[in-house]
């Protein structure tokens, strides 16, 4: 795929709506790749694993949307999914999805949208691995110090520097 394009993996069945959305993506400047089942779907994720985002229909012909969510994560996981519901049934709710939108959409909310879940989903990603690199310091930190011994603290003999020189000149 080597382009600098955003590239959009388009999970859908209905033949006529993916063809139309991946016309309105790709004239937006997205490089899309639809695929109508999810093992379709999978081999795309296996042969391309930096996609920006991926697009779902809540169920295709072979599964659903989780299981393209399950199948985006394993493979991709800074990609975002956002489902594509049908306006006739019942919104989908997934656990991990990152938006849903109800078809039919307006190109312009779509790419917004999408452009949201990715800033959205890179700060996600990003926060978590801050939280493994400060985890992994601590530790580190908490490893030297337990085979650190502590510094010496030196005695004082009765009284301070500044008694000595009193009782010297006093």
């Amino acid at each position: 795929m080597g382009s600098n394009l955003p590239r959009v993996l388009l999970v859908d069945g209905d033949a006529a709506f993916a063809s139309r959305l991946a016309w309105v993506l790709g004239r937006s400047g997205c490089l899309v790749k639809v695929a109508h089942r999810v093992d379709e779907a999978q081999r795309f994720l296996d042969a391309e694993p930096e996609w920006h985002v991926v697009l779902s229909a809540p169920v295709v012909s072979d599964g659903t949307a989780v299981d393209v969510l399950a199948r985006t994560v394993s493979c991709c996981p800074s990609a975002p999914v956002v489902v594509l519901a049908d306006p006739d049934g019942d919104l989908p709710v997934v656990k991990g999805v990152d938006d849903v939108l109800v078809k039919p959409v307006r190109p312009s909310e779509l790419v917004a949208r999408i452009e949201a879940a990715r800033r959205q989903h890179a700060l996600e990603t990003n926060q978590d691995s801050i939280v493994d690199a400060l985890s992994a310091l601590a530790s580190a930190v908490e490893a030297e110090m337990a085979a650190t011994p502590p510094p010496r603290r030196r005695r004082s003999r009765g009284r301070g520097r500044r008694g000595r020189a009193e009782a010297r000149h006093g």
